[in-house]
């Protein structure tokens, strides 16, 4: 709900909204069915989705407008829209994903 939450006010067209939305579920489907082929238990999965999702969230936390304005520009310029990024998103980005990203290990390890 949180990633729901932040980014979909976030996205300037309904067409990016919707897409937006359906993200996490995307997502659920994908961690499904790979749990499935590696026969994980469902409660491997949740703590690695979870982790992801919010990951998301803490990765652009604050940064809202600077991301609705690169999606228009995209939307404007297509593929020669500005890739130029502040340097404290990636440093948030890399930040978040490391930390999350253990602490979702963390917690599926731990629910064996």
């Amino acid at each position: 709900m949180a990633f729901i939450a932040f980014f979909v006010p976030a996205m300037p067209t309904r067409h990016y909204k919707i897409q937006i939305a359906l993200t996490p579920v995307v997502a659920m489907a994908g961690g499904v069915l790979c749990a499935l082929v590696k026969h994980w238990a469902a409660e491997r999965l949740f703590p690695l989705y979870c982790a992801a999702m919010l990951a998301m969230v803490f990765a652009f936390l604050g940064r809202r407008p600077w991301l609705r304005k690169g999606v228009l520009d995209y939307i404007e310029r297509g593929e020669e829209a500005s890739k130029k990024a502040p340097f404290g998103v990636y440093v948030q980005l890399v930040l978040s994903l490391a930390v999350m990203g253990t602490l979702g290990v963390w917690l599926a390890s731990a629910s064996r």
